[in-house]
């Protein structure tokens, strides 16, 4: 095409095409400006107040080429140089993403629907592009992805793909710059590596997508474009330039603030999920009644439970792969959908089972296949297609109007996944937080924030804002910030013994161990350090040193029932049972017979030496107490179901005991399923049992406690064998 050419095309561009910007600027300001109110949500805090390639502009410069989101943490750091803890900047740059990304699919749609494979008029071309365009953008599905901010990296590295897509179309319209098309295809596949692992995908989809609109013949492709695609796929090098694969070999989660791998689920069963949640996907793009922000999905027993959904899933993947092969044009869309979703929703395992921002740009072929299907059948009547895609556009504007202002409120986003998972521990506790911000907990956080953006080592309101944290039982915002306060002040004893409370409720002991010795040698005489400190050691199987702890704290406390209750509770787990009744039986007559938990460890001690009535007569005691306790109900069902003592097994109370337990916390701890199982198959329902040992194996791995998987799948073995489990010394799960 010459230069001619190009201006007359320029000079015939349709009244659609040269106001797009404005359509979809003013739509994005409608629907979307509630999103400015929004505040921070789960990650965002960690990843943007506490971030160190965040925080600091200088070092988010030197590391944005060598980082994994490098180049999303960058624009976070400018962020933060700006506007320091204020959320609204944030959404801003957000909300400007999303706009530029909605341009993008325009042109994109616009200039390939021109290409010669399919050479559609201008004027329909920009009808079909704004409609598809602006459907996408304001589709309340991709709500998620735009307001919640540390997804701006799902944001940006969907600008990448979509601007190589338009780059590579656009070599082929202006042929004088072809070159420098294909070059900045190649620049924004690096670039699209800096900002989410997604961009992977972008030299497979350039390719099915030159192979299916572009080239005219297949031998084009490498004919004209092989230097470009070495360089696309030269950008797979940054996998090791930023570290991915290591972590790919590694049991840790990824360290940005995205999800990570996770190793504890196998890829098969992973894969089968995935069937199921990318139906969903599919169903909530076309009718977006229900979304939740943060999925509980639940986790089959066995990959073949979810048999109908990968099959239907496995026909639609290889119908595509047929499409593709045979050069069918409309295969793009299909296409698209499987190659963005692939690397989190195939067979590596990822934390979090499904999230909606996942289905941001993979949304868009959704909503142009719906379009451009529209197109077909409404062909002729193009005030009747302008009419449906208005319709459209209004429904899903107001849809998503209403869903921003969820995220304006908490407590209505988090109330509405508890409508959907009502067992989620994560929503029930985001929802008790935002109860208690609005109690005024809210200003003083605001404050601390405030002053943690203006000075990073504002260690007093880094531990207060911590602390506050720790409170709301918000461990992952709690440790980055009690960290952070102590690395600044590693003698204050207030800071050691928090930041080592929450280590050990991480289950890091080795990182915790030093920071307790260091406070008995700060803090000789506090025997409450001493207890923590001999539990830590005792979780390591360190008992002589845990006992040894114990017996200094003795010395200094004689008379203190926590004392001799850690010490039985301690002999109980190093399997020394006979020494475990002594100290069991003064702390229980230090503390008083109105005492649970003394009584609780009387008991234990008792069952542990076989006296099984005596066990079962002061648990019933304790249970009268407390008849909430569901530490106290486990270990009564445990007891029932599994005594080897004839005359105190008791299969019915042993059930509704379970059933209590389950009630009280349920169905996410192993140990729930472990009792339930004992329980039923003490009175004879193995094929429950067994299934309920399925589920307690299935969160052992997903808690990555392998170590208790062999005791576990041998009390199955029971069940499957129609044959309850019976215990020689209690051994509570």
């Amino acid at each position: 095409m010459n230069e001619t050419a190009e201006m007359t095309r320029d000079q015939n561009t349709p009244l659609f095409a040269r106001w797009c910007w404005l359509i979809l600027l003013g739509l994005m300001v409608l629907v979307y400006s509630g999103a400015l109110q929004a505040g921070f949500f789960l990650d965002d805090i960690q990843a943007i107040l506490f971030h160190p390639h965040v925080t600091d502009l200088g070092t988010a410069f030197r590391k944005a080429l060598v980082t994994d989101r490098g180049m999303v943490n960058l624009t976070l750091a400018m962020n933060h140089a700006l506007g320091g803890a204020e959320p609204w900047g944030y959404h801003l740059v957000n909300l400007v993403v999303h706009y530029l990304n909605g341009l993008l699919l325009w042109g994109l749609i616009y200039s390939t629907l021109q290409l010669p494979r399919i050479a559609m008029s201008r004027d329909r071309a920009a009808l079909l592009a704004i409609g598809a365009a602006a459907i996408w953008l304001v589709h309340p599905l991709g709500s998620q992805a735009v307001i919640y901010t540390v997804q701006r990296a799902e944001l940006m590295a969907s600008t990448m793909i979509l601007f190589c897509a338009f780059a590579l179309v656009q070599s082929q319209h202006h042929p004088k710059h072809r070159r420098l098309w294909l070059v900045l295809c190649v620049l924004g596949s690096f670039a699209g590596m800096q900002c989410k692992l997604i961009a992977i995908v972008i030299p497979l989809l350039l390719l099915v997508f030159d192979w299916l609109l572009v080239a005219t013949k297949g031998s084009e492709i490498w004919r004209q474009r092989f230097l470009m695609y070495v360089g696309v796929f030269a950008s797979w090098s940054m996998l090791f330039v930023l570290g991915v694969t290591d972590m790919l070999q590694s049991d840790q989660p990824l360290s940005s603030a995205g999800a990570g791998l996770m190793q504890a689920i196998p890829p098969k069963l992973y894969l089968a999920v995935q069937s199921q949640v990318l139906l969903h996907y599919l169903f909530v793009s076309i009718w977006p009644g229900t979304l939740v922000f943060d999925h509980v999905w639940p986790l089959p027993l066995q990959w073949t439970t979810c048999w109908p959904t990968l099959l239907v899933m496995t026909v639609l993947f290889g119908v595509t792969v047929v499409l593709v092969m045979r050069r069918v044009r409309w295969a793009i869309l299909p296409s698209l959908f499987f190659l963005v979703l692939a690397p989190t929703s195939s067979f590596l395992p990822v934390i979090d089972l499904a999230v909606e921002h996942r289905m941001y740009l993979a949304l868009s072929s959704v909503c142009v296949g719906v379009v451009l299907l529209l197109g077909y059948l409404l062909r002729g009547k193009a005030t009747l297609l302008r009419a449906v895609m208005v319709l459209l556009i209004v429904a899903l504007s107001v849809r998503t109007w209403l869903r921003v202002g969820d995220y304006q409120d908490p407590q209505v986003l988090w109330s509405k996944v508890l409508k959907v998972y009502p067992d989620s521990e994560r929503a029930e506790a985001q929802v008790q937080f935002t109860q208690i911000m609005k109690q005024g907990l809210g200003k003083q956080m605001q404050q601390l924030q405030q002053a943690i953006a203006d000075n990073p080592n504002d260690h007093q309101s880094l531990y207060a804002l911590g602390d506050i944290f720790f409170q709301l039982s918000n461990l992952d915002l709690a440790r980055p910030m009690l960290e952070k306060a102590w690395e600044l002040k590693p003698d204050e004893p207030t800071y050691i013994q928090a930041l080592a409370r929450v280590l050990r409720i991480d289950g890091e002991l080795d990182r915790a161990l030093p920071l307790y010795r260091q406070l008995v040698e700060l803090q000789p005489k506090d025997v409450s350090i001493r207890l923590n400190l001999a539990e830590l050691l005792a979780g390591m199987k360190q008992w002589d040193q845990a006992l040894a702890q114990l017996h200094q704290a003795q010395r200094i406390a004689p008379q203190n029932p926590a004392v001799h209750a850690n010490t039985a509770n301690i002999l109980l787990r190093a399997d020394r049972a006979s020494q475990a009744i002594e100290p069991a039986k003064r702390a229980y007559a230090l503390a008083g017979e109105q005492s649970a938990n003394a009584a609780g460890v009387l008991a234990s001690a008792y069952a542990a030496n076989g006296m099984w009535s005596e066990a079962a007569a002061l648990f019933e005691k304790v249970h009268q107490f407390n008849p909430q306790d569901p530490g106290t109900l486990q270990r009564l069902a445990w007891l029932y179901a599994t005594c080897p003592d004839p005359s105190v097994v008791d299969g019915q109370k042993a059930v509704a005991y379970a059933r209590q337990f389950y009630e009280k916390i349920g169905g996410a701890s192993p140990t729930t399923w472990d009792t339930l199982a004992a329980a039923w198959a003490r009175v004879g329902e193995f094929d429950r049992a067994t299934d309920a040992m399925h589920q307690a194996i299935v969160r052992l791995r997903t808690l990555k406690r392998e170590d208790l998987i062999p005791a576990f799948e041998q009390r199955l073995k029971h069940y499957e064998q129609k044959q309850p489990y019976t215990q020689d010394a209690v051994n509570t799960p």
